[in-house]
């Protein structure tokens, strides 16, 4: 999933991606998740998806730190 919640979050943009995230939660498929959201952010979206997402790549998240907030301009 690339991007996850770039931009305006809707509650459609929340429930596609609960959707999508528990089905492979469910099923113990991979996930690859990139977004610009910090983890506390995304729980607060959704407590849910967020929490599936953190428990599915834990021991493999990378989170980046700037001042400057985007790359492309460093």
């Amino acid at each position: 999933i690339d991007d996850l919640f770039k931009g305006k979050i809707t509650e459609s943009d929340v429930n596609i991606m609960y959707e999508i995230v528990n089905h492979r939660y469910l099923n113990k498929l991979p996930i690859i998740v990139s977004t610009e959201k910090t983890i506390e952010t995304l729980l607060q979206v959704d407590e849910a998806l967020g929490s599936r997402i953190v428990e599915m790549c834990k021991g493999h998240i990378i989170e980046f730190t700037s001042d400057i907030p985007n790359y492309r301009l460093i």
